[in-house]
């Protein structure tokens, strides 16, 4: 169980989890695909960790059927870098990337997330999704007061290093809304400026 309080989606202001059954999801999808005029639209499974969803491989296989040619997912990467064959059957149900979180190069940059080896992990899921084919985008969320503002630098480095890997890196400023959006004015004071 990650901590991921910098996300901008909240399942923590209800005390259930709403998931869609796969009838609700073809319902969606469906309907998003018959909007006229036809375009092509990209689609992206977001919101807590999509990749655990009781119906995320039949959701991108769906997808895919309907004529979807860029189905994303954004990812803590755990389920990617833990499972050795689930980057194979994500592409092979349709996936087309991956937008792959990521706070630093070390381990130690992704403590606060409350596992000691994600970056560990990460990197195995960057391997894994490399190996099908796919490239994956590192998507930065930069916290200031030297949780990751520091490592920037090295989130870059690391990217062109993997640049046969990584398809371009998005780096977002941390947005106090979603989990972090009853986070009192002195501690958002403090997380936004410079010490």
């Amino acid at each position: 169980n990650l901590k991921c309080s910098p996300c901008f989606m909240d399942a923590n202001h209800v005390l259930y989890v709403h998931e869609l059954s796969m009838d609700e999801i073809r319902h969606i999808l469906n309907r998003a695909r018959s909007l006229k005029p036809q375009r092509d639209i990209n689609l992206l499974f977001s919101g807590g960790e999509p990749t655990i969803a009781l119906h995320f491989l039949d959701a991108v296989r769906h997808a895919k059927s309907l004529g979807f040619e860029r189905v994303c997912v954004v990812t803590n990467g755990v389920r990617f870098g833990q499972e050795e064959d689930f980057a194979a059957k994500a592409h092979a149900a349709g996936l087309h990337q991956v937008y792959l979180q990521l706070d630093g190069t070390s381990n130690e940059q992704h403590l606060h997330r409350g596992a000691g080896n994600l970056f560990d992990v990460k990197r195995e899921a960057l391997e894994r999704i490399a190996r099908t084919g796919m490239k994956t985008n590192l998507q930065v969320t930069v916290i200031m007061n030297g949780v990751n503002n520091h490592v920037v630098g090295d989130i870059v480095r690391f990217a062109v290093y993997n640049i046969d890997k990584v398809r371009s890196v998005l780096f977002q400023p941390l947005m106090f809304t979603g989990r972090d959006s009853g986070v009192p004015d002195d501690v958002r004071r403090a997380r936004r400026n410079r010490r």
